[in-house]
């Protein structure tokens, strides 16, 4: 089977998460990438004032920034009309709390601790456009995590290397560095 007949249509990954990138390319999946210059901590769901964005419902708020994220791509660029672009966002959640990328290092130690005494809700969204038709897929899944107690010398290697600050709630599950006790989908839409 050639490349065109596997993948009819054109893939655009608007993202400029390395982490995404690298994921469609351990498939094999053929695409192009492009990253949506916006302000993501800017976008809130429908009906929801700016201030009140950490409050939003999870779901909702991903998908906001997910379509804003699509949006601003089809704005700004020239896609092919039968190309499919794909966004996402996600955010982790804990106690009620929304957590998007952590600022410092400390803020580092405490979510990592934390995710070993109670798990982390992850929220992710996923926004498929085919770009002629204006045609949209989207959905939401929620998948909890919860961590073997995560050794101080870890968390400190994970800070010095800095990708942990690339990963919403400073989760950054693809590090192999991290075992995680239990993890399984709780949701999806």
């Amino acid at each position: 089977m050639t490349e065109e007949e596997s993948f009819p249509f054109p893939i655009v990954l608007g993202s400029s998460s390395k982490y995404r990138r690298t994921l469609l390319t351990s498939w094999a999946i053929p695409h192009t990438c492009f990253s949506a210059d916006i302000d993501e901590y800017a976008i809130v769901p429908s009906g929801v004032p700016l201030e009140q964005r950490n409050q939003s419902p999870p779901d909702q708020l991903v998908l906001a920034v997910a379509d804003a994220k699509s949006r601003a791509i089809l704005r700004c660029n020239e896609l092919e009309p039968k190309a499919l672009l794909i966004t996402s966002d996600q955010v982790v959640c804990f106690q009620g709390e929304i957590r998007e990328k952590p600022s410092t290092p400390e803020q580092v130690q405490r979510w990592m601790h934390e995710y070993s005494r109670e798990p982390a809700v992850l929220c992710t969204a996923i926004v498929v456009r085919q770009v002629g038709t204006e045609r949209v897929e989207q959905g939401v899944c929620f998948a909890s995590q919860l961590y073997e107690g995560i050794p101080e010398q870890v968390i400190e290697q994970l800070i010095k290397e800095e990708e942990v600050f690339d990963c919403c709630g400073a989760l950054i599950i693809s590090s192999g560095k991290i075992c995680s006790v239990e993890c399984f989908v709780l949701k999806e839409t």
